[in-house]
C-alpha cells in the first residue's frame, strides 16, 4: 500500500513521499520491520517521538505523528514524516 493511500484527509506530509511503499504499521518500535510506517503517538507513559530513533534503526520508511517529529531534521535523514491531527481516530 502506498503511503498516501494509508493517510486521513488533512494530514500533512511531503507529496513526494506519497507513493512510497509501506508494508505495515505499528506504534511499537520494537515490531517495526523494513519497510513499516512507524505512528509516533503519545502515550499515558511515554510520547512515541521518543523512540523514532529506535524505528529509524529498524527500518522504518515513515514516522507518523501529530507534531512535526523532527524540529532540527539532520539533512541527512530522507524521511516521510506526515503529520496528522488525531492519531487515536
Amino acid at each position: 500500500m502506498m503511503l498516501r493511500d494509508l493517510l486521513a484527509f488533512g494530514a500533512r506530509f511531503e507529496e513526494r513521499f506519497g507513493a512510497l511503499a509501506i508494508g505495515g504499521i505499528t506504534a511499537d518500535s520494537r515490531a517495526v520491520r523494513p519497510g513499516f510506517l512507524f505512528a509516533a503517538v503519545p502515550g499515558t507513559k511515554a510520547d512515541g517521538l521518543a523512540f523514532v530513533p529506535q524505528a529509524l534503526a529498524a527500518g522504518a520508511a515513515a514516522v507518523m505523528s501529530e507534531r512535526a517529529a523532527f524540529a532540527g531534521r539532520n539533512s541527512l535523514w530522507e524521511l516521510a514524516c506526515p503529520e496528522i491531527i488525531h492519531s487515536r481516530r
